[in-house]
């Protein structure tokens, strides 16, 4: 009897102890985080300079040629992202990085339109347009801002060349514009990479 109240006994306190370091181990276990959404548009410009966020601003609401009359290309919330912390615009010299304005650093991903090598190369400056958001996004908004952001800035600078980071895609000049103008941009640049 002695024994049999012994095994019970020793059963239960593994029960326990078990029950006891899973939930432990539950609590130490980080559950799994969202998958973040990273997109990036990248231009080659013949200036060194960034426009003033006050030029950027005009040029990508009150004065979007994608405007039309009684309905703006973007939303109060698509134009929010604009101060958003999840958006980002950083500028490359090529003094710094001179393989991104080497065509040949894109060979694997997606060849440099012909007419677009040269300016690639002579470039001033490249900038990247880029939004990365920890969380889902509830829509694909931030994709439709961001290319007119880039457009914006590509407009101010010059620039007749941009790549789709995420599409691996290049669009010289005209290509861009027709690309904007496709739905206003809803459509177009779909392909989103999640990390």
């Amino acid at each position: 009897m002695w024994e049999m109240v012994t095994a019970v006994a020793a059963v239960l306190v593994v029960y326990v102890v078990a029950r006891q370091a899973r939930r432990l181990l539950q609590r130490a276990t980080p559950l799994p985080r969202s998958q973040a959404i990273v997109h990036e548009f990248w231009l080659w410009a013949p200036v060194a300079a960034l426009p003033s966020s006050d030029a950027i601003s005009r040029r990508l609401l009150g004065r979007n040629p994608h405007n039309t009359p009684g309905r703006p290309a973007l939303s109060t919330a698509q134009a929010l992202l604009f101060t958003d912390v999840r958006t980002h615009v950083a500028l490359s010299l090529p003094a710094r990085n001179r393989h991104l304005f080497d065509p040949n650093f894109f060979a694997d991903e997606a060849p440099v339109p012909s007419e677009s090598i040269e300016a690639m190369k002579t470039a001033q400056a490249m900038v990247i347009v880029h939004f990365l958001s920890e969380e889902p996004m509830p829509n694909r908004d931030y994709l439709q801002f961001l290319a007119h952001l880039a457009d914006a800035i590509a407009d101010l600078m010059g620039s007749e060349l941009i790549y789709d980071r995420e599409g691996m895609r290049f669009y010289a000049g005209e290509q861009w514009k027709t690309q904007m103008m496709s739905d206003n941009a809803r459509q177009t640049f779909e392909r989103v990479v999640v990390m």
